[in-house]
């Protein structure tokens, strides 16, 4: 998920919306209606651009704010890729993670398997490293059962798996209450 800042969705959404090329149309029927009447009290050279600027900034503001709500429910990072740990001999996976304002460095993470709705809870592990990037480096220490097949699909980078491997910031009361 990569963030922007204010200025960056408004800008966005102006041009989504074709702000531009509105906001120019605007400004010549303006001009085509003071040429044709410069007459009016209420002249419609000025009453027409203001009008269509006022419709383009209703319009920028509403694509805006619904980006923003579209962004804001997908807020766990992807998994970009996985493979076996190069350093670590106790690890039994590392993995690369969208940047998220989620994760801090050392934390505990769970990792989960979505499937029919469901996530299985597949282990446990932390943060290893929060690159310059953003990019999150986890590992995955700790296994739960009966989830060799999708670990090891996972190291692979098997595309299939990678899109069904959810990381969350949080740990099970499970292991809190053994005391991992």
């Amino acid at each position: 998920m990569r963030r922007r800042s204010f200025l960056g969705i408004l800008w966005s959404s102006f041009t989504s919306i074709h702000g531009v090329l509105i906001n120019i149309i605007g400004v010549a029927l303006g001009y085509i209606a003071w040429v044709a009447s410069p007459t009016n009290s209420i002249s419609i050279a000025i009453a027409l651009p203001v009008l269509i600027l006022s419709i383009s900034l209703i319009l920028t503001f509403g694509n805006a704010a619904f980006l923003t709500f579209q962004n804001s429910k997908n807020y766990l990072p992807k998994v970009l890729m996985g493979r076996k740990s190069p350093v670590n001999k106790d690890s039994r996976l590392l993995c690369l993670l969208e940047p998220s304002e989620l994760f801090s460095y050392d934390s505990y993470v769970s990792f989960y398997y979505a499937e029919d709705k469901f996530e299985r809870f597949l282990g446990h592990g932390y943060v290893v490293n929060i690159q310059d990037d953003g990019h999150i480096q986890v590992e995955l220490v700790g296994t739960a059962d009966g989830n060799e097949e999708v670990i090891e699909r996972l190291a692979q980078n098997d595309k299939t798996v990678l899109e069904k491997i959810r990381i969350k910031p949080t740990v099970t009361r499970f292991l809190l209450e053994r005391g991992a």
